[in-house]
């Protein structure tokens, strides 16, 4: 989680990258460096991220796997954003739906 902490905001949106993030979260995000890096960045950010193309995928991810916490801060993190545009947004949707 060290390494990734360096290019997170990038790597998040990253084709392959993104995989990354989402099999963190399904299996270390208990781990004190993985929870900080997953909080930072993804979970704060979620309602910009959740209309990106691949980004989307690792929001949905912090729906379905993260810890509760991850789960409270991405969520109201989305809410805070323009929802309306998310839940209509291509990409945007699959996001509202996971919450």
């Amino acid at each position: 989680a060290r390494e990734l902490k360096l290019f997170a905001g990038a790597g998040v949106r990253h084709r392959f990258c993104c995989r990354i993030f989402c099999r963190l979260i399904e299996h270390a995000s208990t781990h004190p460096d993985a929870a900080a890096l997953i909080e930072e960045a993804v979970a704060r950010r979620a309602g910009e991220l959740s209309r990106n193309e691949f980004a989307h995928f690792v929001v949905a991810h912090v729906m379905e796997h993260g810890l509760p916490q991850h789960r409270a801060i991405a969520a109201s993190s989305v809410m805070e954003s323009d929802f309306a545009c998310t839940a209509q947004h291509r990409h945007g949707r699959f996001v509202v739906e996971a919450l």
